[in-house]
């Protein structure tokens, strides 16, 4: 969802529209009995209230958040994933199958 909702941003920057990926913790909704595991399932100090996930993403907006995660204190934990996607992705961009599979030549299997 991140990579989708990056690539959303950037195509539509500058257009006036805002794309906003909210990342919440599990929230008190009914679609944890839809899903068939009932909410009073999980530990309830992990659950935020649908509330507080509305309010929290809605204050990210507005601090400009192109990324909300709503209830991830130490932001920093966020940019250290996002530098090490980027590295991954761009670690993958290559036309040749990584050293660790021991092909001899590309296309071998």
């Amino acid at each position: 969802m991140t990579n989708f909702t990056r690539g959303l941003q950037e195509e539509l920057a500058g257009t006036g529209i805002v794309v906003q990926l909210v990342a919440p913790a599990a929230t008190a909704t009914d679609i944890w009995d839809i899903s068939g595991v009932p909410l009073s399932n999980l530990d309830p100090d992990t659950v935020m209230t649908a509330g507080d996930c509305v309010d929290a993403s809605m204050a990210g907006l507005a601090l400009g958040e192109s990324v909300t995660l709503t209830s991830v204190e130490d932001i920093q934990l966020f940019s250290d994933y996002e530098t090490a996607r980027l590295k991954l992705l761009s670690a993958s961009q290559t036309s040749r199958p990584a050293s660790r599979y021991n092909l001899s030549k590309q296309g071998t299997a």
